[in-house]
Formats: C-alpha cells, sequence, structure tokens
C-alpha cells in the first residue's frame, strides 16, 4: 500500500483507535512527572500510538507494523510522527527517550538534525543546566549528553555509568572531515570510544556495536537513501550505522516523491488540528494587492517597488524586536523567473537608495492607511 493509504487504513483499524484512546496509561502519567511541562492530548497519543507498535507479540503478525519495516534499509522498522510546528515534538522526543530505556532496556539515541540553528536548539534542549532543557528535575536518569563539537575529546564529560547517552548531531557533523578523513571515522586519541579490549575507536564503530536508536528531527529533509554521489543524508548514516529502531519526526511528511524515502506516518497531529485546539500561535500577514490589472513582466514594476519597500519596513521593525536576541531576521523574495529576480536585485542595488519619490508615497500609503499594531510600530521606528 501506499504511504497515504498506510496512515488512513491505520487510522480506521479497530486494534489501533482502541489503544490510542488508553492515554491514560500508568507509563504516561510516571513519564509526565520526568518531563518540565506537562502533557497535552496529542502527545500522551502519539506515546500510546508507540508503545502499542513496539509492545506488539512477535506471534501476532499485525500488518501495519509489517510494512514500517524497511526491507531495503536493513530490516530496520522507522515509526513515523507528523506534528505541526509547535507542537511539542521535542518533549514528545524526551519523553520517547525516557520510555525506550525503561521500557525497551535502550541506552543509546543518536538525535539527527538537519541544520546548525535546529542543532544548537536541541542541544539545548538536552541540556539539564539550561532552562530550555525538556526534563524536569525528576527524571531519575543519569545520563550523557554528546554532541558533534564534543565527541572527539573528554569535553563531553562523558561517564560510562550513566543510564543513558543522547548524542546531538547535525547531518553536516556526520560528513566533517580532517585532513581527507571524516571525523567520525578517526579514532581520537583523548576521546571516550573503546572497543571490548579498552582500545580507542571511532565513533562511528562504537555506535555501530551498541543497541542504537536513531531519532530525526524534521525527517522530510535528508531523506536520500543512496540515491545520489553527494552521499550526506541521514539515509546513509541510518544504514552505515544499523540501528534496531528509527522515530521519524517531522511537520510535513514525505508520502509522494520520487528521490527520498517516504514515510509511514503512525501518528499524526497536523496544523489544522493545532489551530483548531486552539494551541498555536497567531500569525498575521500584511498583503499589497497593487493594481487590479497585473502585468506579468520581467521588469520591476510600480507593485513591485512598493512592495520592496513594504517588505524592508516590516523587515526594519522585525530587526528592531530582535536586536537583543541572538537571531536574524531576513528577507525572502520570491520573482516572476530568473530575469525579473535580476531586475529586482538590480533596482534594489542600484536604483531603491536613491528613489525618494516612491518610498516617500509608499509609506504615507501604510502611514495613512487602516490601523495595524504593526503599523503603528512602523510609523515609531519610521
Amino acid at each position: 500500500m501506499t504511504q497515504k493509504e498506510f496512515h488512513d487504513r491505520l487510522k480506521e483499524d479497530a486494534m489501533y483507535r482502541r489503544h490510542l484512546e488508553e492515554t491514560d496509561q500508568p507509563f504516561i502519567d510516571d513519564l509526565e512527572k520526568r518531563m518540565k511541562h506537562p502533557f497535552r492530548y496529542y502527545q500522551r497519543e502519539a506515546l500510546a500510538a508507540l508503545n502499542f507498535f513496539m509492545t506488539i507479540p512477535e506471534t501476532i503478525k499485525y500488518p501495519f507494523k509489517e510494512e514500517i519495516i524497511e526491507r531495503d534499509y536493513g530490516n530496520i522498522p522507522f515509526y513515523g510522527f507528523e506534528m505541526a510546528t509547535g507542537s511539542g515534538k521535542t518533549l514528545l522526543i524526551g519523553a520517547t527517550i525516557a520510555h525506550l530505556h525503561q521500557g525497551q532496556g535502550y541506552k543509546n539515541f543518536l538525535l539527527i538534525t538537519p541544520n546548525k540553528t535546529i542543532y544548537d536548539k536541541t542541544i539545548r534542549n538536552f541540556d539539564l543546566t539550561h532552562k530550555d532543557c525538556v526534563f524536569s528535575n525528576n527524571l531519575g536518569l543519569k545520563y550523557n549528553l554528546v554532541t558533534g563539537d564534543n565527541y572527539m575529546d573528554k569535553s563531553s564529560g562523558f561517564d560510562e555509568s550513566a543510564d543513558i547517552n543522547i548524542f546531538v548531531f547535525n547531518i553536516q557533523k556526520f560528513f566533517d572531515t580532517d585532513a581527507g578523513t571524516r571525523k567520525v571515522d578517526k579514532a581520537w586519541e583523548e576521546s571516550c570510544w573503546k572497543d571490548g579490549r579498552g582500545n580507542t575507536i571511532p565513533l562511528r564503530q562504537f555506535l555501530q556495536k551498541e543497541k542504537l536508536v536513531i531519532v530525526t528531527d524534521e525527517a522530510h529533509h535528508y531523506q536520500n537513501f543512496k540515491v545520489s554521489n553527494r552521499n550526506k543524508s541521514s539515509g546513509d548514516v541510518i544504514i552505515d550505522l544499523k540501528p534496531e529502531v528509527v522515530l521519524e519526526y517531522t511537520a510535513t511528511a514525505v508520502l509522494e516523491d520520487t528521490v527520498r524515502r517516504r514515510q509511514k506516518i503512525i501518528y499524526k497531529y497536523d496544523i489544522s488540528s493545532f489551530i483548531d485546539d486552539g494551541y498555536s500561535k497567531k500569525v498575521r500577514a500584511f498583503g499589497y494587492s497593487g493594481f487590479v490589472d497585473k502585468q506579468e513582466s520581467h521588469d520591476v514594476t510600480i507593485d513591485d517597488k512598493k512592495k520592496i519597500i513594504t517588505t524592508i519596513l516590516f523587515h526594519m521593525l522585525k530587526k528592531k524586536a530582535l536586536e537583543n536576541e541572538d537571531m536574524k531576521s531576513i528577507i525572502l523574495v520570491r520573482g516572476r523567473g530568473i530575469p525579473h529576480i535580476e531586475a529586482v536585485y538590480d533596482y534594489v542595488i542600484n536604483e531603491l537608495p536613491e528613489d525618494d519619490e516612491i518610498i516617500e508615497e509608499t509609506y504615507n500609503e501604510l502611514y495613512h492607511g487602516t490601523e495595524y499594531e504593526t503599523l503603528a510600530l512602523i510609523k515609531v521606528i519610521g
């Protein structure tokens, strides 16, 4: 069955639905005490769904569990969770780690993130000394936090007696090279990774010999599995490390794609449910309609200029709001093709700074237009 058919049929399956409703199970209540924030109903459902799949006896041939095993990629089960952005995926990941350790005996967890921003955030989320940590003081487990920056020496403070090892890497860290060799393939003299005889080994080799769970955050990124020469995908890492379980968390699941591996979703909580439940933050968009008769031209039109200037004004507002934060405001511009983008670029660089008339006209339209909170703030910075 296709990935869409998989989820459509699963959510109607009587056995699955019955277990999904068991959100008051003792293990979920216990996990909640260990986390920084209380669970919402959908996080409880997600935990119930995973526990259901993980505890189905081998004697029962449940067709949906058979479907999530990727026969082409080492017979590894891939459990997919499609969760709306902002719905607490990282809290759920933390709870899942604690649950799989206590319920299934897993000790080693590798979290793969797609970029540096999410990588840095994930490290904060699992650092017990940081205010953003997802675990509470009642976790009751001792764990090592090893990152793509500290695995090469003893700066991670690795304690072999810890209950859990959490490794946080972004995909680039796995492909970093040193003198032509990938760093994860080097036996670093000051590192903590040993074989059974006490010899120092590369981190990759250490993970390969462990009972490993891999967690991919924003899993719709880097879903290539041996399909290109770039060889920079979570698929390559997963296949090489041969984990026992892969958990995929994403806001946008890959269901239909000819290149990336398509995902089997065992629990879904989409953005529409997130909004309907009243959990999402309000997002406001400011639109500029322009003239009724629009011209599909490569030239920079009056409409284009006013949109660009309006965008820059909002950018200045965001930049002011973020000046004390470790974040940057950016502008993304979509054009009507490459020639139009080149014309827009030329206008912004060479003409806009001297285009006082259109700047003043655009600003006055905003100033005397409909009153919005953001426009009132633009008046202040203007």
